[in-house]
């Protein structure tokens, strides 16, 4: 924890290669009780997603309280997805922005 798993990435850049779609946290892991838009982002998701040339999409989970609790309600919003095409040609911390702002946009739809 803490540190970039090189094993790890590369396991996940397989992982989309194979055409197969995997989850990752904006942030680096899951944030409980906290806000997204006072969270940080890492550009762990944009490195991957430019290393394996795939479409993104942004998903927000919460839940009305902020509490993580045993059968409590969750909210999913799917946002639309960000086409490689669209993402060609940014840096990662460009890509990671974009991202971010759609997660955070999403967390606040109605519910």
């Amino acid at each position: 924890r803490g540190k970039a798993d090189v094993g790890a990435v590369k396991n996940v850049i397989d992982t989309l290669h194979s055409g197969k779609s995997v989850l990752v946290f904006i942030q680096g892991t899951r944030k409980k009780g906290v806000p997204i838009e006072s969270t940080a982002a890492k550009n762990g998701a944009a490195l991957m997603q430019k290393k394996a040339e795939c479409d993104i999409v942004p998903v927000s989970v919460t839940n009305e309280k902020m509490k993580v609790r045993l059968f409590s309600k969750v909210y999913v919003n799917i946002g639309r997805p960000i086409s490689h095409s669209d993402l060609e040609g940014m840096e990662n911390d460009q890509i990671t922005k974009k991202i971010f702002q759609e997660i955070v946009s999403l967390s606040k739809e109605e519910k």
